[in-house]
């Protein structure tokens, strides 16, 4: 999408020389999407600091484990494979 901004030449210069696009446009676009990068992960942070996610994972997760639920923790949906039942007497 095309828009109009008007910009300091030297801010548009410095813009450049900091991004390293050989151009201003793309100076321009990167600017803009590195700064609503950092405002969505602020964003992110504060949701994690208020316990948004709290209830994210299943009780008995453990992230240093394999697996999803570490297996002494197992839910009783577990997909672990069925253990085959006693042969008939």
């Amino acid at each position: 999408m095309r828009i109009t901004v008007d910009i300091e030449e030297s801010i548009l210069d410095d813009l450049v020389a900091l991004t390293g696009e050989p151009k201003r446009s793309p100076a321009v676009a990167r600017a803009v999407g590195d700064y609503v990068r950092r405002l969505k992960l602020r964003e992110f942070g504060r949701l994690i600091r208020q316990g948004a996610f709290d209830d994210a994972f299943p009780v008995g997760y453990d992230p240093d484990k394999p697996g999803l639920i570490a297996a002494e923790e197992q839910a009783p949906y577990s997909t672990a494979p069925a253990t085959p039942p006693p042969p008939a007497s």
